[in-house]
């Protein structure tokens, strides 16, 4: 009696296991869901001076910049963060009106001014070129 109990649980278990999955009828339709669930994000992005700038990887800021660094204008579009900015003065993490600062003695910094719990700061981003 006992075998016989185990083997309809062993059967239901594996019915409803069998039902509760999803099932794929191709490798594309599968790679969809994954896109769909886990979309790839880009790290914070600001294109200006036909510049791709990306934000230091330590989070580098200042709470003061020199005299000899300038603010050269403000974000005017914000695009999704899975999306890479293409045009000038377009960001994929920072709000339009965020301003942007540049020292012409160092065309591969810039600095995002973003306030920070009530505290202004400078936040360095970095071009590759």
């Amino acid at each position: 009696m006992k075998n016989t109990y185990v083997i309809i649980v062993l059967i239901f278990i594996v019915l409803l296991c069998g039902c509760s999955f999803p099932s794929f009828s191709n490798k594309e339709q599968l790679q969809e869901e994954i896109d769909y669930a886990v979309p790839d994000t880009y790290p914070p992005l600001i294109y200006v001076n036909d510049r791709l700038y990306q934000i230091s990887p330590r989070d580098e800021y200042l709470l003061y910049l020199s005299e000899n660094i300038k603010m050269i204008g403000t974000i005017t579009k914000a695009i999704p963060q899975n999306e890479c900015p293409k045009e000038n003065f377009v960001a994929n993490s920072d709000p339009i009106g965020t301003e942007i600062y540049y020292d012409d003695e160092k065309p591969e910094e810039i600095y995002a001014k973003i306030i920070v719990y009530g505290e202004t700061r400078y936040f360095l981003f970095i071009s590759s070129k």
